[in-house]
Parts: structure tokens; sequence; C-alpha cells
């Protein structure tokens, strides 16, 4: 195993963090042969949720499986998290405990390669980014939504504007796509594509890897009573969101030096709008509105910063850099090298 991690780190990576996906699967699996009234399981999830106005989130999740003693709704982190744990794995074989160091480094909201200052402002346009993405959707919902609907998400997200606040700062790092999935997305794949492609190659390579590592989850709803034609457009929009969020967090990825920190507020941001803010807006207009919002995005972004993706440097294609696991810090020695029925996916 650690001549395949070392030779083919990318297909290694990716082939764990897919059969780990697809464990999670066919446990899920085996769990409804054996007792059929866990095809319900979700269902009665997402009704406990909505009954104690809550969201999807990795805490609620957990707080579900406490309360009703429904561990194998757990099953849900343990997918989410595979990304991570093949990155992990694939940079202790690879490298040992100082790519280790160097990959949790990545953690860190500012990379030693890029100023203070340059890391600042990407911070701060992706706080406006993710505020007037949040904020859209819920006026979409108060425009257009009745106002039953309109305060039913309201009171998901807290009922009164302190508490929306603090769900908006708060949630992006509760969300379990964003916190446990980016050290595997933009902590290892990311950053190891970036050697020898441009960003925004890179950017396109880990989008579409991120998209198919989906599918495992995806696979059951084709087999349900979904047709073909409905599930086939679904995917083609859920592709069309990965792709554009991964140009989307790679840019601001690189505008702070290779910091996670921007891909797990990406990531769970645009959750927060899917599975608390949209449901409603998107079930109107029958779309998924984050996707449009990200695709937009995505174009600014190319056009201001071409296909370098805001590369230090401004580099359109990867020379050596800094490969996952390597130090991510000046004085480290480098190592080698949504709800039932809805119309959105989260990612």
């Amino acid at each position: 195993m650690r001549s395949l991690a070392r030779r083919f780190p990318l297909a290694f990576y990716y082939a764990v963090a897919l059969m780990l996906a697809s464990a999670v699967m066919a446990a899920y699996g085996a769990l409804l042969a054996t007792d059929p009234d866990r095809a319900s399981l979700l269902t009665t999830m997402f009704q406990w949720l909505a009954r104690h106005q809550l969201y999807a989130t990795a805490l609620n999740i957990a707080r579900f499986a406490w309360s009703t003693g429904s561990w194998s709704s757990l099953l849900i982190l343990v997918f989410a998290v595979a990304p991570s744990v093949a990155a992990c794995l694939t940079v202790m074989l690879r490298d040992g405990r100082p790519g280790i160091r160097g990959w949790a480094a990545r953690l860190r909201p500012v990379g030693p390669d890029v100023p203070v200052a340059q890391a600042i402002r990407a911070y701060v346009v992706l706080a406006v980014v993710y505020g007037v993405g949040l904020t859209w959707h819920l006026w979409l919902t108060m425009r257009y939504a009745s106002p039953a609907a309109f305060s039913e998400v309201w009171h998901t997200m807290g009922g009164s504007l302190p508490a929306v606040l603090a769900l908006a700062v708060a949630g992006p790092f509760l969300d379990e796509g964003g916190l446990l999935e980016e050290m595997g997305w933009r902590g290892f794949a990311l950053p190891l594509c970036q050697q020898r492609m441009s960003g925004l190659t890179a950017a396109i390579v880990v989008g579409l890897l991120w998209y198919a590592w989906h599918l495992p989850r995806e696979i059951p709803t084709l087999l349900g009573r979904t047709s073909l034609p409905s599930w086939l457009a679904g995917q083609a929009v859920f592709a069309l969101l990965t792709v554009s969020l991964s140009v989307a967090i790679a840019y601001f990825v690189n505008r702070t030096g290779g910091s996670v920190l921007p891909g797990i507020i990406l990531h769970g941001g645009t959750n927060v709008w899917s599975k608390a803010a949209s449901a409603q807006a998107s079930e109107m207009f029958h779309t998924d509105m984050r996707t449009w919002i990200t695709v937009a995005l995505a174009v600014v972004i190319l056009g201001a910063a071409g296909r370098g993706l805001g590369r230090p440097g401004g580099g359109a294609r990867g020379g050596r850099g800094a490969p996952p696991g390597a130090s991510h810090a000046r004085n480290e020695s480098p190592a080698d090298g949504g709800r039932p029925g809805g119309t959105q996916a989260s990612p």
C-alpha cells in the first residue's frame, strides 16, 4: 500500500475515499435487509429535526442519534468524513508523521506563502459572498413563499435576528459536508492536482471527482421510483454545482496560501443556504438556487483571476509547489512529495 500511495497518490486517495463511501452505503443496505423499518430512518430524522425547528448539521444529526437511539443515522457522518480519512491515510503512508503535521497545518487561516493582508481581503470577500447568498435565499422565501413557510425557515435559523446572525456565523463550521470533507478535497486533492495543472484545470478535476464520489449515495434514488431522465437531470445540476463550487473554493484557498478554512466556509455555507434558508424557494422555482449563484461566482472569479485562480505568483500551470502533507509552516521540514422531496442535494 505504501508503494501505491507514493506512486499514485491521487488515485490511491480517491479509491480509498470511494471505497469508504461505498462501504457505508453497503452497511446501510445490510441494515435495511435485517430491519426493513430502517427504510424510514431519514424521513424520521427530518421529521424530528422539523419538530425541533432544526436542520441537518453534524451536531444535529448526532443529537438525533443520541435522543432517539437511532445510532445508524451516524453513518451519515461516517460517509462525510471518508475523504479526510482517505487523505490522512495517504499522507501517512507517503510522508509519515512530518507529512501529517504539514497536512494538518492547512487548517491555519493563512499559509506561509501569501501576505496576511491579502488573506484578510480574501476572507472579507468570502464573508460578503456568503452573506449576500444567505440574504438572497431568505429574501426569496420571504417574497414568494407563504408567511407560514417563511416563518418555518426563520425559526429553523433561530427565530430572531441575533440567533439568525449567530447561526450564519457558526453554520458553515457545523455542516457535516464542509466540516468533515474539506481536509480531503481541498486539503489534499487540490494541492496535489495543482502541482501539475493550472488552478482552473485542477479545480475542475477535483470538482468532477467530488461529484462522482457522491454517486454511492445517489444510486439508491435511481433504484427507487425516480425516472432515469429525472435522475440524470438532477445529477447534471449537481455536477454543475460541485464543479463551479470547486472553482470558487480553489480561488479563496489559493488567495489564503493553501488554507482549508475557505473551503469549509464556502462548502458549509452553501449547504446552509440550501438546507436552512432555501428549501421553500428552491421548491417554488423548481431548481437549486444555490447552483446558479455558485456558477455566477465561478464565472466572475475566472474573469478576474484567470486560469491560475489566485495562485501565488499568478502562474497558470503548477510547478512542484507544496504537495499535500508538505510543510505548511516555515519552520517545519517539508515532506516528500436537503430535505426529503427537495430539489437539491448537499455536496
